[in-house]
């Protein structure tokens, strides 16, 4: 597990094919960024663990996370590592995957499910405003030598007003 980007010019490390010569997944801890901007799993992670409540929902009034895997790790070619995702559970009948179910609680209440839904719809809004909002004052503020912000210099040099 790779703890979250720090900065936006950087991929998650471990590189995953680190990880993935070990036989382990790579995880990123995408807590601390949106998902809006910054996607590990375009740059190769395999599982990405979100905050529903800080950067999904952005209101604070449901907590919820969100885990994505992105379905290129082959936990199968290590049954022994990964016991929960490939080998029936006795405990549920022979099945497998259930036991997170059971034990996390993997399903989100309806009405909090709702509450960050209308947080999802206006997501792109509020963090184009929250940037520009950040954009003037970082340009502007002396204390900074440089400034590296993935809103402000995207892919083909997208800027904020093109957005």
């Amino acid at each position: 597990m790779t703890p979250p980007l720090g900065a936006p010019r950087c991929g998650p490390t471990p590189k995953p094919a680190v990880a993935h010569e070990v036989g382990v997944p790579l995880v990123v801890d995408n807590t601390v960024a949106t998902p809006y901007l910054i996607r590990p799993i375009e740059w190769g992670a395999d599982v990405v663990v979100h905050s529903a409540t800080k950067y999904i929902g952005r209101h604070g009034t449901a907590i919820g996370g969100v885990i994505i895997d992105s379905g290129r790790f082959d936990y199968g070619a290590h049954p022994e590592r990964f016991p929960n995702y490939n080998q029936p559970d006795p405990s549920f009948h022979g099945k497998a995957r259930v036991q997170l179910l059971r034990d996390l609680g993997s399903a989100v209440a309806p009405f909090n499910a709702w509450l960050i839904a209308q947080g999802l719809e206006t997501l792109s809004l509020q963090i184009i405003h929250s940037l520009r909002g950040h954009d003037g004052f970082l340009v502007e503020g002396d204390q900074l030598a440089a400034i590296v912000a993935i809103a402000l210099h995207r892919e083909g040099g997208t800027s904020l007003d093109q957005i």
